[in-house]
Order: structure tokens, then sequence, then C-alpha cells
């Protein structure tokens, strides 16, 4: 997979987000990897102007898939204000996705931003006052409020209020600033976290599809059998596809960030002929049992994964309609799945076509 990367060589303002644009005709997504709403990009498209600021400019190719990275200083204020701008305008909103890594930018960032650089007299660098700086500061000293901290109300709450402490004091005492509100603040940005809830994911996975880690990778004859049992083979380019035991891990991680209610199992008819069966239900590294993700692609890549190992069923089960007539040692895997993810089994796929599916839950629709 080929990656350009855009990069600026002077002092901004050079037309960057002309020449992304143009690129994003060619590309599967865009990415916007660093900075903040602190300055602008400029779009023109037959004669109509489009000014971004957070936004990736690939977002006016319907379809394209627009990433705001972990490195970001995300404002989500100026974020909503640029989405609702520019759904007024037609434009499909569908692809956006912002990393639940990247740091938020608060008011007291925009404010510290304005009367710090004002502070320094003549030396004041010129700042926009969109708190750029201040929230990488943050970052940097590790107090910094993350996206996945905004979607959690009590999270959130909890680091808002020991940060606001920290700030005020700041305020009071270096510019005899009258103190934040609290309570205004966090009422405005759980506000902003639901209306941005369904855009924000894992961006590294996300962009990692295809190549990257895969710990439970069975590169040996049960690879093999996996691939050619189950047809995993790309559509389009008929590459074999990577093959390997269910990682149970990251579909837990998967249901922790997207609230899936229910679980569709497919294709479980691929495992009729094994004699076990093996599930990632942890890592293990460097000694230690790891229950989650981490965020570490380095760390991903030498984990080893914690099995569990299940009798196989060794029976033809494309013609089953009911969960109560699969083999007993199916619905063992089955119900260890949900147990150790989280989440419930929700459709059971027994094959290919339409009608060989098992459908548990009642209340999907």
């Amino acid at each position: 997979m080929s990656t350009v990367v855009v990069t600026g060589t002077q002092w901004g303002d050079e037309g960057k987000g002309k020449i992304v644009d143009y690129l994003a005709q060619q590309a599967d997504t865009v990415v916007r990897f660093q900075g903040g709403s602190n300055a602008g990009h400029t779009v023109v498209v037959d004669g109509e102007a489009y000014k971004l600021r957070l936004m990736p400019s690939g977002i006016l190719f319907k379809g394209s898939h627009c990433i705001v990275g972990n490195g970001v200083a995300f404002d989500p204020m100026v974020m909503l204000e640029e989405m609702d701008g520019l759904a007024e305008r037609g434009i499909d909103l569908s692809g956006i996705r912002i990393s639940n890594r990247a740091h938020v930018v608060l008011p007291y960032h925009r404010l510290m931003d304005g009367i710090g650089d004002e502070a320094r007299g003549d030396n004041k660098i010129g700042t926009t006052k969109r708190g750029i700086g201040p929230c990488y500061m943050d970052r940097d000293n590790r107090i910094g409020i993350r996206v996945c901290d905004l979607m959690d109300e009590e999270e959130f709450a909890k680091r808002l209020k020991e940060n606001l402490e920290i700030k005020n004091k700041e305020l009071k005492l270096l510019y005899d600033h009258e103190p934040l509100s609290y309570d205004e603040i966090l009422k405005e940005y759980l506000g902003y976290a639901e209306r941005l809830r369904p855009y924000v994911c894992d961006t590294i996975a996300l962009l990692r599809v295809g190549e990257g880690p895969f710990p439970t990778e069975q590169l040996n004859a049960i690879g093999e059998k996996i691939r050619e049992e189950g047809h995993e083979y790309g559509v389009v380019t008929g590459r074999p596809r990577r093959t390997g035991w269910l990682d149970a891990c990251v579909v837990r991680y998967a249901g922790l960030i997207s609230g899936i209610d229910y679980m569709a199992v497919t294709r479980l008819d691929i495992l009729d002929n094994f004699e076990e069966i093996k599930m990632c239900v942890a890592y293990k590294y460097k000694g230690e049992i790891l229950n989650e993700i981490p965020a570490s692609l380095k760390v991903l890549a030498e984990v080893e994964p914690v099995y569990e190992t299940f009798a196989g069923w060794n029976t033809d089960i494309s013609k089953i309609r009911k969960y109560e007539d699969l083999p007993e040692n199916a619905k063992k895997y089955l119900e260890r799945m949900a147990e150790v993810t989280g989440i419930k089994l929700g459709i059971v796929s027994v094959g290919p076509n339409r009608d060989e599916t098992i459908v548990l839950a009642k209340d999907i629709f």
C-alpha cells in the first residue's frame, strides 16, 4: 500500500490544501496527522471555495475516508462547526473518523494561548489563539485529555476537574484572570462528545488493515486449511488472505470501542473439519499477561497469544437452522467466545448462503 505525505517546507500558507485535494482523487484515505485549527486550507472546486481547518481536504470527494489522526490537537467545537457547514452544502460526512488518541483542545488552552502570548510583549509569537501550543504542552506533560477520555463521561469529569484546578491557579497567579467554570465546560464538552461519538474510533487499527501485527496468524498447514476451507482470497486481487485463529482480544476491544450489542459469527462451518480449535483469550508480553490491546504496534507485534483449546465437532453444520441443534462442542466454542469478548451472540452463520443463518437475537431491529 503506497503512501504520499504532503508537508510544507516554509512557514505555512503554501497551498497544501489544494495539493491534498488534488491527490485525494486517487487516494482511498486522507489522514490529517498533526496540527490543529490554528490556520486553514482553502480548496476551490468549480469556482466554489471551501475553507477547512481541522477537516482533511479529501472530504470533498464522496465516499473518501478522512482521518483526524493521533497527532492532531483536536478542537471539538471547531470540528462540529466545520461538519455542520459542510453538511449544509451537501458534502457527505460518512467517511470521517476521529482518533480516540488525539488530544482535546479545551477552553483554558485557547485562553492561555492568547493571554500568554500577550504577556510576552515585544517578544510575542503572534499565535492565532486557537490553543494548539498549550494543548501540545499538556500532552507532553502527560496531563492532556484525549478523545477517548472525552467519550467516557466519568473519566472526562475527573480529568477535567483535576486539570482545571491547576489551570485556574495558573490563570490567577500568572495573569490575574478569573477562574473558568468547571460545570460550564463539562456540560459544553459532554454535548460535543455525544455528537462526535459515531465518528470516533481507533484509527491506528483502521489504517493497519491488510498489513501489520496479526498475533494469531498461522503461517503453517493450519493457516492453509483455514484459507482453503473459507476460500480466503481477495475478491478483486485474488491474493491469499492472512489467516489464523480467532483473536477474542481484538473482538473484545472492538466491542468496547464501538459499543457493540450483538456479535454475528460468520462462517462457523469453516471449522467443521478441525480436530481441535484454538481461541486467543489474552496476550503475554515479557512474561506479563495483557488483557487489552497494546496501543503500540511494536508491542502488539511482539506479544505471545494465550490460547484456549476446544475439541472440534467434525460434523457438517450447514443444514442446521436452530441454535440448540448445533453440536455441543460448537456451542461450547461460541459461548466461550461471547464470555471472553463480553458481546452477546446475535447471529451464527453456518454457510455462505443467505438461508444458512441462525438468528438468536430477536431484537436486532
